[in-house]
């Protein structure tokens, strides 16, 4: 990952909820309307080719070949995550969703300048948690 910029990972999900998003409604299990926003400018591209049924079934038959599996796993978990949010939402004031990579930061108490150096034998990815 680049500084200002998004993991790989992060914009992958968000083109495939956005694939998910052009779909008519009646076909798509979930929707986000601001995933094309999250978009670099080649992701963006696809979205957009997408938008035409043969475009969406080219993109998605390449990128489900490419990685069996993941993209209805990204759909689906959004969708779960949607539906518990709405269930909850007259109950709670807030609700907090982090990243991966922020749980595994703050579970190991890390700072920016505390960045993982392991190598092949060398030992833990990360040096000891401070006293």
């Amino acid at each position: 990952m680049q500084n200002g910029r998004a993991s790989r990972t992060a914009e992958h999900n968000a083109l495939f909820r956005a694939l998910e998003t052009s779909r008519p409604s009646v076909a798509r299990p979930a929707t986000d309307p601001y995933a094309a926003g999250f978009l670099s400018p080649p992701l963006r591209a696809v979205d957009l080719l997408a938008r035409t049924g043969p475009g969406h079934r080219l993109a998605t038959a390449v990128i489900d070949r490419a990685w069996p599996g993941v993209r209805g796993s990204v759909v689906a978990r959004t969708r779960l995550i949607d539906d518990l949010v709405t269930d909850i939402a007259g109950r709670v004031d807030q609700v907090v969703l982090l990243g991966t990579g922020s749980l595994r930061c703050a579970s190991r108490r890390c700072s920016r300048s505390t960045t993982p150096t392991r190598r092949r034998g060398s030992g833990p990815a990360f040096p000891p948690r401070p006293g």
